[in-house]
């Protein structure tokens, strides 16, 4: 019996997983089984491809469908919230499991392991010494949600986050009783997000204030804004 077949995709599973063990991690949708599936099947397309055709073909043409497929994949892991997308890494950590996949299937086991110690560090230490170097000055979009006593102190939150360093990309707004809950997706440095939240915090016709999600939005109205 040829165990080769076996060896490959074995090989091609480690590799995925290398690489989805940092999605699964930080919960992305697609995490580790995710990323092992796509590995192991690009490495038994590229085996295929080489092997078991009785007759001449381009492997590359295999390759190249292998690629387009993993184009569908990582486009549904890319999504648009408050005019800025999210999932680009996921997509891309997609992207190199399946590459080294192919290459665990065609036997190429060196530029495979080279392509997930690269990708690996990639996704973990750099994100490290990115941040350390960056420091104060890297920003982020942080969601905080707020019940207030009426439109009036809406307009004062808003107000406030106006007038730091920080963007408002997006405003929900809703009936919550006899109050008024907000929803804000703030663009801005982590320090400064926090000096305003501690601000916002301390006001007193803010009833509620954390970073969790909204109550549930079955209310009767609700307002958006979303600021230029």
């Amino acid at each position: 019996m040829d165990w080769t077949p076996f060896v490959r995709l074995m090989v091609a599973a480690a590799f995925a997983a290398g690489i989805g063990l940092d999605r699964e991690l930080r919960a992305k949708p697609a995490g580790l089984r995710t990323n092992i599936v796509v590995g192991v099947a690009a490495a038994a397309f590229a085996y295929a491809s080489v092997t078991n055709f009785p007759f001449d073909v381009d492997e590359s043409r295999v390759a190249a469908q292998i690629v387009s497929g993993i184009g569908f994949l990582g486009g549904g892991a890319i999504f648009a919230a408050g005019g800025k997308p999210h999932g680009l890494t996921t997509a891309a950590a997609l992207w190199g499991s399946a590459a080294a996949g192919l290459n665990a299937g065609i036997g190429a086991y060196a530029t495979g392991l080279a392509l997930v110690i690269i990708t690996v560090v990639v996704l973990w230490p750099l994100e490290w010494v990115g941040g350390l170097v960056l420091g104060a000055r890297r920003r982020s979009d942080i969601n905080v949600q707020l019940i207030v006593r009426d439109l009036s102190a809406a307009t004062a939150v808003r107000a406030l986050v106006g007038d730091a360093d920080i963007s408002l990309m997006q405003l929900d707004l809703r009936p919550f009783g006899d109050r008024v809950a907000m929803g804000m997706t703030l663009y801005g440095r982590p320090t400064a997000v926090l000096e305003l939240t501690s601000r916002l915090a301390q006001r007193p016709d803010v009833d509620f204030l954390s970073e969790e999600a909204l109550p549930s939005r079955s209310a009767a109205r609700r307002w958006e804004v979303h600021p230029q």
